[in-house]
């Protein structure tokens, strides 16, 4: 598909999160998508910054 971007089943694969979970955090602006030939995308750059701040406030 494209190398700078996730799927939805891929993003909440790395996050550790249900499909479900994911499109809740899109919904709630949480996480941006972009439309790639006609599906929903997620950019790799804006999932991995998420995911290092996911990270960070477990470690607490």
């Amino acid at each position: 598909m494209s190398d700078q971007h996730f799927t939805i089943d891929q993003a909440a694969k790395l996050l550790g999160v249900t499909e479900v979970t994911l499109k809740r955090y899109i919904r709630e602006n949480l996480l941006p998508t972009e439309d790639v030939q006609g599906m929903k995308m997620l950019p790799k750059d804006a999932v991995q910054r998420y995911k290092a701040i996911q990270d960070r406030l477990q470690r607490r």
